[in-house]
């Protein structure tokens, strides 16, 4: 990679250096990233590409990016964001994740009852959607906030009269029934991708839903294991949710894991992605935002607002940062949550909402989903690089622990460190500095802190043995860049097209992005 990235910079005539343990050097990385100027390097030359049918709000030039950014605070002003996904969350948990009602895997001949019965009998649930139909139910638990009653919001864990450890050990069984419904889900969405494959470049979703419905698929209950696919369904069912105001169906979904996929292994420069699947995502998405119970339909053009789908950037200042970046990373932060999180973390998480966000913060700043970051400095960083110099960021270099090796101080796993907030001198690293900060930082602890509540509530014994959200990962650019997924023919035309790109902008030649 410092290879073709050095050379790269020779060929434009730009300067090019390495931050390679951001972790210890916290006041230049701030620095760096005050700059807005991503320059012509990796999200240039490789990632806008990659993104395509849309643009990414984080790779684009800086004109271009400002527009996408300034439409996308526009839309979670107008839907109150923070507030909204408390709402959503809560739903999630309560509801399910995916409509098993539709898409050809129906369950409604099925009585609230049956996952019950299931799970007091040993077998597995059908679904989350019937689990949690069936249990709680005069309980008084909500998964979302770690309080027992609906009415209840308090950032400690709370339990009304009774014996505690019973509280407890109720929470733990409404959780771990939550994510092995989820895990069904997750199989019976395996099954539609499988299908999907087969069927080659369609163009409508309605097509998979009436071949899943014409087959009449047997559902499969191997629900042992939450995988990757669980994590990915999981986190495209929040973000449909809250976009289109319904849970999606089980074909919507297949498309989305299948589509993701595409994305996840073009951005990590392994292989190349089907475009068809992508724009068959970008059709079921956007259609689903136009129905009559997305949220955004007061802020249509089309009725007086702001927003045109029918427009590039308006879609793309959604669907990137609200379906396909949260489906990628938020795979890879639980595959890093799962090699943290201990035992004494978990009891913490499960009675605080304000830990499990701490936990969040430390978990991204040791395993950063973006393996490198870019900037070109507007001027001189005193150490680092000066003034035009092209600055690479490596956060998979030095930071994530390794086992059996002495660590320094910053590459402890400490969530305490985050009880001052912005104040913890790594503040900038989850969620950047500068212009180019993320814009969704609320939402994404508004998201995630239920999630690792949940999974914190969780016994250990269960989430030793079925949490397991690095099954099934593949082309992520953070921890398995040498598992033999590349396709090393296609990677070497990659290189050498960026290397002849950078030649055309060393010669003064306009970028085409």
């Amino acid at each position: 990679r410092k290879v073709m990235l050095r050379l790269a910079g020779l060929l434009q005539g730009v300067p090019v250096s390495f931050v390679e343990d951001p972790l210890e050097n916290t006041e230049g990385v701030t620095k760096i990233m005050r700059n807005a100027d991503k320059g012509h390097m990796i999200e240039s030359l490789l990632a806008c590409e990659a993104w395509l049918p849309i643009r990414s709000v984080e790779s684009t030039p800086v004109d271009e990016s400002l527009k996408m950014k300034t439409k996308l605070q526009k839309v979670m002003a107008a839907l109150d964001m923070p507030q909204m996904f408390d709402a959503v969350m809560s739903s999630v948990f309560t509801e399910g994740v995916v409509d098993r009602g539709a898409g050809g895997l129906s369950d409604s001949g099925r009585k609230p009852s049956t996952a019950m019965t299931r799970a007091s009998s040993g077998l597995e649930p059908s679904s989350s959607q019937d689990l949690l139909e069936s249990t709680d139910n005069g309980n008084n638990f909500d998964l979302s906030d770690g309080s027992t009653t609906p009415s209840q919001k308090s950032d400690d864990f709370c339990y009304r009269e009774g014996d505690a450890a019973a509280v407890v050990r109720k929470a733990s069984e409404s959780a771990e029934l939550f994510w092995t419904g989820l895990a069904s889900d997750a199989e019976a969405i395996r099954n539609a991708v499988q299908k999907l494959d087969s069927m080659k470049e369609i163009t409508k979703v309605k097509q998979l839903e009436a071949e899943l419905k014409r087959e009449r698929a047997e559902e499969c209950h191997d629900l042992h294991v939450v995988d990757n696919v669980s994590i990915l369904v999981l986190t495209f069912g929040i973000f449909f949710r809250a976009l289109c105001g319904r849970r999606p169906t089980v074909a919507e979904s297949a498309v989305a894991v299948a589509a993701v996929n595409e994305w996840r292994q073009e951005i990590a420069v392994k292989r190349p992605g089907a475009f068809w699947k992508k724009t068959l995502f970008v059709e079921v998405v956007v259609s689903a935002m136009k129905e009559s119970t997305s949220p955004l339909q007061p802020h249509f053009k089309s009725n007086g607002g702001f927003l045109d789908l029918d427009d590039l950037h308006d879609r793309s200042a959604l669907l990137q940062p609200f379906f396909v970046s949260p489906a990628i990373n938020v795979c890879d932060i639980m595959c890093a949550l799962d090699k943290f999180l201990k035992p004494e973390h978990a009891d913490k998480g499960a009675k605080s909402s304000q830990f499990c966000e701490w936990i969040l913060l430390e978990t991204i700043r040791l395993a950063h989903p973006f393996p490198i970051l870019e900037r070109k400095l507007a001027s001189d960083v005193e150490g680092i690089a000066n003034k035009g110099a092209h600055v690479f960021i490596e956060f998979d270099h030095g930071c994530c622990p390794v086992a059996g090796q002495q660590q320094p101080a910053s590459s402890v796993f400490d969530p305490n460190r985050w009880e001052n907030g912005d104040k913890c001198p790594f503040s900038g690293i989850p969620f950047g500095s500068g212009p180019r900060k993320c814009a969704g930082k609320q939402v994404a602890c508004a998201v995630l802190s239920p999630v690792i509540n949940s999974l914190c509530r969780t016994r250990r014994p269960w989430f030793e043995s079925s949490f397991k959200p690095g099954v099934g990962s593949r082309f992520s650019g953070r921890h398995n860049d040498c598992n033999g997924d590349e396709d090393s023919a296609w990677l070497i035309g990659v290189v050498l097209r960026t290397l002849k790109k950078s030649l055309w902008i060393g010669l003064g030649f306009k970028p085409n992005h």
